[in-house]
């Protein structure tokens, strides 16, 4: 085909395997009933003025970025933006319980000035995967998802993904421990797990067990495993496994989170050896 700016004869290729998403919009997404102030990128005429709009938020008294969203006037983030900062919604609003100890890394609750100075405490209004909890309103299975993937038919034929279909089918059997030794030729001494998720900010963690830990590992004894990090922190578990003789397959329970009980601060409670399930 004709290029448009030369008029020289080019080859071209196409791709009708866009990646598309359905993202259901709610009200939050323009709902400021506290007026908190809106700082926009784009009214500013120059790059400097730009960037000040961007760090305003986080601007102190004297001209640092010393606020971090914190409860307190000192702290708090001194206006709103759509970059970072686009925090509108009243913490009230979601029936999720949120930490607003400053050492809680969830993010789940900030303080951010009004027009008045009075600090107000909210949580970001853009659009989440899963919304956090709102009260007497749930599906049967979990809190309203507003972000779906669209699948492209074109890679419904595809080998590579019909692989990757086939090793999920594996990771979300009973039996993936024995499936994933014997058919991958992963070494027993790597075993994954999952955490379900959170109800605070919601994310999951990663972790393995390795090393000599699996082989040691016997029926009816607990590990202590670290996490991966995720939203800004890890957690230390405590995982009991034990035989079920009946199948002859092993199965595991979170006993203790960091010293707290079985659940951790921010609502893990359980688990499971893919995502998947959890």
């Amino acid at each position: 085909m004709p290029d448009p700016l030369t008029g020289g004869m080019v080859s071209v290729r196409y791709t009708y395997a866009i990646p598309l998403e359905i993202v259901y919009r709610t009200p939050l997404s323009s709902w400021n009933p506290f007026d908190l102030d809106y700082l926009d990128y784009y009214t500013p005429a120059t790059e400097a003025q730009r960037i000040e709009a961007l760090q305003r938020p986080q601007r102190g008294p004297n001209g640092k970025l010393t606020r971090n969203g914190g409860l307190i006037p000192s702290t708090a983030y001194n206006g709103t933006s759509y970059y970072g900062f686009f925090y509108w919604t009243p913490a009230e609003f979601y029936s999720d319980t949120a930490a607003s100890d400053p050492a809680d890394t969830s993010g789940a609750v900030v303080g951010v000035l009004d027009k008045q100075g009075i600090v107000r405490k909210v949580r970001a209004s853009g659009h989440q995967i899963i919304m956090s909890g709102i009260p007497n309103i749930r599906t049967k299975l979990r809190n309203i998802r507003q972000r779906y993937p669209i699948h492209p038919l074109a890679g419904d034929k595809d080998v590579g993904l019909a692989s990757a279909r086939a090793l999920k089918h594996m990771f979300t059997t009973k039996q993936s421990e024995v499936l994933l030794q014997s058919e991958l030729n992963i070494p027993s001494s790597t075993l994954p797990f999952w955490t379900n998720p959170s109800t605070i900010a919601r994310h999951f963690h990663r972790m393995n067990v390795v090393g000599s830990n699996i082989d040691k590992w016997v029926s009816n004894t607990t590990t202590m495993v670290t996490t991966e990090q995720e939203n800004g922190h890890t957690h230390r578990l405590r995982i009991l496994r034990t035989l079920d003789k009946s199948t002859g397959e092993f199965t595991y329970q979170q006993i203790d989170c960091d010293g707290l009980g079985q659940t951790c601060a921010d609502g893990h409670s359980k688990i499971c050896l893919t995502d998947d399930l959890c």
